[in-house]
């Protein structure tokens, strides 16, 4: 799946994208637009060599990060917050929970053990 193809403007534009097919054969494609009407003049399939798509196994639970689907891991606000030469980073899930992991240095992280959404400073 191919997830938000900007197009800036108005008018006559060349897309490109990489995408891996599992099988060989005839495919489907699906074209969907969200909020505008599209003409497509032409699509263009061509075989790539030499290239590796990287492949990403999903680690969340094992790595100690909560699965829950609104949160934004998509724009973690990130630092070593500890000073322990780790990325440490904060998620926001829409105000209702907001998430402090500590990176543990080993491919884990550990929740911070408060909801910082609901700490009050005086």
């Amino acid at each position: 799946m191919i997830d938000n193809l900007n197009v800036p403007s108005k008018g006559q534009h060349t897309l490109n994208a990489l995408v891996q097919f599992s099988t060989l054969g005839d495919i489907n494609l699906t074209l969907k637009t969200t909020n505008a009407a599209l003409t497509i003049e032409s699509l263009t399939l061509e075989d790539v060599n030499d290239f590796s798509i990287p492949s990403y196994k999903d680690i969340s639970v094992k790595a100690g990060i909560d699965k829950v689907s609104s949160l934004k891991y998509g724009g973690p606000t990130i630092a070593d917050i500890d000073h322990d030469g780790d990325y440490d980073f904060i998620v926001n899930n829409h105000n209702k929970e907001t998430k402090l992991y500590w990176n543990n240095g080993n491919g884990t992280v550990t929740k911070h053990n408060k909801n910082l959404s609901r700490l009050v400073y005086a």
